[in-house]
């Protein structure tokens, strides 16, 4: 199905602007993705920053030191994140904490395909259709599922990879439900997801 453009895209403010280009320094593919457009397209004040590392460039923390430097960060070490379910391609994460701005958050992912597209890649292994979006320092690029979840303001979930892998997301759900309880939830189609033996790509 192809790519719609949203209604009204979000502003990418310039000092994420710059950090994502601090980052293309050290990883040229690096992505912006998933909750921080969310919500900037939605008109919520973010919390933090989520950005993709392909790891076929390299290892996040082999660059510590510059990318603090860098992003104006402390020093950080790995710490416990979950994205859009723990899946194999998931490496370590790292968080970056930065005085009055917005903290980091440095995703390693590893593409199991290395011909496909890093930016692509990480835009549809979001679970849901909200945050299936991606800055690449360039463009702002969406799924359909995010078009009509951003226009619409729901969270629908639209990929699983195990039957463990949607009982993440749904507490994902519940998580955002309670931070944001006027948006709406299309999580009926779940009990499509749940079987153990399944492995299910929307």
């Amino acid at each position: 199905m192809p790519e719609e453009p949203l209604q009204s895209l979000p502003e990418i403010p310039l000092e994420q602007v710059a950090d994502l280009k601090q980052i293309h320094g050290l990883f040229p593919s690096a992505v912006l993705a998933g909750r921080f457009l969310r919500d900037l397209a939605w008109g919520i004040p973010p919390r933090d920053i989520d950005i993709f590392i392909n790891t076929s460039e390299g290892s996040v923390s082999d660059e510590l030191g510059p990318l603090c430097r860098a992003l104006g960060a402390s020093p950080s070490s790995r710490c416990s994140l979950s994205y859009s379910g723990a899946s194999p391609e998931c490496g370590d994460a790292y968080l970056l904490e930065r005085f009055r701005k917005l903290p980091i958050n440095l995703i390693e992912i590893t593409l199991p395909d290395p011909t496909a597209s890093f930016e692509e890649f990480v835009r549809r292994r979001m679970d849901f259709g909200a945050c299936q979006i991606t800055y690449d320092g360039l463009l702002i690029r969406m799924t359909e599922y995010a078009n009509r979840d951003l226009r619409n303001r729901t969270f629908t979930l639209v990929r699983a990879e195990s039957y463990e892998g949607v009982q993440r997301s749904l507490k994902r759900a519940e998580k955002f439900r309670a931070r944001m309880p006027e948006m709406a939830f299309e999580l009926a189609d779940a009990d499509a997801f749940l079987g153990p033996d399944e492995r299910i790509v929307a």
